[in-house]
């Protein structure tokens, strides 16, 4: 199994969470690995490059990483409807004005 595997595993993410200027994002499994961001933004759209970063530096000096045990990720994403109905798109559910989207990173 290589990095880019080992990513798309369930992991058991946290965040992110913080403050404005000082957000961070962690997996349970791999207590070494954070992301610190300056926004919400930033801390999401680095987490996956930096996992596979992590993940690939952990097996190139031989240490094993664990096996994920979360669920699939999900984020409830407060926004305007879609010119697509929530409803029709793969994955979607729809609690009031917010949609949640299962991703696997």
């Amino acid at each position: 199994m290589n990095a880019a595997d080992y990513v798309m595993l369930p992991w058991s993410i946290r965040g992110p969470t913080g403050k404005p200027g000082k957000y961070e994002m962690r997996i349970d499994e791999l207590p070494d690995f954070v992301v610190h961001a300056g926004t919400i933004a930033e801390a999401l759209y680095s987490f996956k490059r930096l996992l596979v970063a992590f993940i690939e530096d952990a097996m190139k000096r031989g240490i094993a990483v664990p096996r994920p045990n979360g669920p699939p990720v999900q984020y409830a994403v407060p926004a305007r409807l879609p010119p697509t109905p929530p409803s029709k798109i793969a994955g979607a559910q729809t609690a009031g004005t917010n949609t949640t989207f299962s991703v696997k990173l």
